[in-house]
């Protein structure tokens, strides 16, 4: 019985997990983009 009740409860605190995990995955993609950018502009004006 314990093993079901923990196949029931650990995938919610998986998620939940997973989706604060995503959550600072899409912060920091998007940081990465900017500097991206940023990176191409900057090679740009040196060449």
């Amino acid at each position: 019985m314990k093993t079901a009740a923990s196949k029931y409860t650990t995938p919610e605190k998986a998620n939940i997990n997973n989706s604060m995990l995503s959550c600072k995955i899409r912060r920091a993609d998007q940081t990465n983009i900017v500097l991206k950018i940023y990176n191409y502009f900057l090679f740009q004006k040196i060449n």
